[in-house]
Order: structure tokens, then C-alpha cells, then sequence
């Protein structure tokens, strides 16, 4: 799981994200960046209740997804010195894929995030 101080919490930061920020969507997810201040990046996962009613089924989903971003760290894939705000909002498709195919697509996408930023 990734750590509490890497996680986005408060609707406020939230909204001004969403409000703010530059979107780019792929197959599983539509992320949304915003410079920060912390002096670290910082994650949000979004499941919203129309992709599952199930409160359980968007947990599991919230929690593999923050899992996802936690290997990607730790193997180097994505880099942890930007200071950025990442808003990652599940889209349908990835609510059906297995664990291995949400980890190639969110890999791409946050790879090629990571080179854009540069």
C-alpha cells in the first residue's frame, strides 16, 4: 500500500486538482497533474459509484491502484522527486482487467507522464 503522506486527502485539495489541472486520458485511467508544494508527488485514486455501486468493489479497486503505484515507485518506473499532484480517475475498463493487465497500462501511462513532465 502506498504510504499516508504520499496520498491526496481533502475535498478541497481535490476539487482545486480537478479544477486546475492538465488531464490526459488512457484505456484504464484519465489522470489529472498539478504542481504542489510539498516537495513530493502525491496520489489520488477516484472509483466513482456509477463504474460499482459496491462500495467493497471500489475499495478493491481504490487500494490495487494505489498497490500498482507503490511497485512502480519502488522498481523506478516512475520517478518520486517531481512535486506533483496525481488525480488517478478509474474508467470502466479497468474496473473488468485483472491485476497484471491494470499494471501494464497504468506503467504506460504513468511512464510516458513521467517523460512528458520532463
Amino acid at each position: 500500500m502506498l504510504k499516508r503522506s504520499k496520498r491526496i486527502h481533502g475535498r478541497p485539495v481535490l476539487t482545486r486538482i480537478l479544477d486546475e489541472g492538465s488531464s490526459k486520458s488512457g484505456p484504464f485511467l484519465n489522470v489529472i497533474t498539478l504542481e504542489n508544494t510539498v516537495g513530493h508527488t502525491r496520489y489520488a485514486a477516484l472509483v466513482g459509484k456509477k463504474l460499482a455501486p459496491s462500495a467493497v468493489v471500489r475499495n478493491r479497486k481504490r487500494r490495487q491502484v494505489y498497490e500498482i503505484v507503490h511497485i512502480l515507485e519502488k522498481n523506478k518506473v516512475i520517478r518520486e522527486d517531481k512535486n506533483l499532484d496525481i488525480v488517478l480517475m478509474v474508467r470502466r475498463p479497468a474496473m473488468t482487467s485483472s491485476f497484471s493487465e491494470l499494471l501494464a497500462g497504468i506503467q504506460t501511462q504513468l511512464a510516458f507522464l513521467q517523460a512528458e513532465t520532463l
